[in-house]
């Protein structure tokens, strides 16, 4: 069994007009930290190198991307919806839980409940 770690890629651009320091105290308190991610953004260039790959001419990326697409709009966003119009205390998302693991288990993961001893934690394994 091989445990596996969904993830969904994404970007971030931070901004000075747009950070959430709003506060000279926070922001005097984030700045090297910002200063950071700047140095980063600007090495990595993550928009030109989206924009590359989006460019090129790729059937298998198309093929997901569209199974991606068609997940989220027939099934996943509904979940994020319902979690976020239920919201729940942390440690405490019993519903969530409930809810998240059944559709791994519908998709096929086995689920291992209570873990790190947190009854709200688990682990999904897909075979």
């Amino acid at each position: 069994m091989k445990a596996i770690s969904l993830a969904i890629p994404f970007v971030c651009v931070v901004t000075a007009g747009l950070s959430a320091q709003t506060t000279p105290t926070e922001r005097a308190a984030a700045a090297d930290i910002l200063a950071e991610i700047d140095v980063l953004q600007e090495r990595l260039a993550p928009m030109d190198v989206a924009n590359r790959l989006a460019a090129r001419d790729d059937p298998d990326r198309d093929a997901i991307v569209n199974r991606v697409e068609d997940l989220w709009l027939n099934q996943m966003q509904d979940l994020s919806d319902y979690i976020g119009l239920n919201p729940e205390v942390g440690f405490e998302e019993f519903k969530t839980v409930d809810t998240v693991t059944a559709v791994l288990e519908a998709f096929g993961f086995s689920i291992e409940r209570g873990q790190a001893g947190l009854s709200t934690a688990f682990v999904g394994t897909w075979d």
